[in-house]
């Protein structure tokens, strides 16, 4: 074979999500990686290099303790997100992830990012 493929993923996402996403595209290369000459010496790098940067995730956005799906047990999670974006974004991708209102995860972003100095 002459064609080589790479993928990558860059983004926020909480620590099931980001194992999903190791798992996933980690497994992908593991079993369809080898089947070039160059991707045959390739793919073992690839495979360590996925391992190291989802350790190194895996470090840097531990999973809660006790996700019971409250927005006070990704308290963690959120602080995080509010240190690298605004609160609208961060009030956007905790409803996402745990399907609460709206209105209620604004009010628990802004009385967050105001205890934080964020404002």
């Amino acid at each position: 074979m002459v064609l080589m493929q790479t993928a990558n993923f860059e983004g926020f996402v909480c620590a099931s999500c980001n194992d999903l996403y190791f798992k996933d595209m980690t497994s992908h290369t593991a079993v369809l990686g080898w089947w070039g000459m160059l991707s045959f010496f390739i793919t073992p790098v690839f495979l360590v290099m996925n391992l190291v940067c989802w350790l190194r995730t895996r470090r840097a956005y531990p999973k809660p303790a006790a996700d019971d799906g409250s927005l006070e047990s990704r308290r963690p999670y959120a602080e995080l997100l509010l240190d690298e974006r605004d609160e609208a974004a961060v009030t956007a991708q905790l409803v996402t992830e745990t399907g609460r209102p709206e209105a209620e995860v604004s009010a628990w972003v802004a009385k967050l990012a105001q205890t934080r100095g964020h404002r």
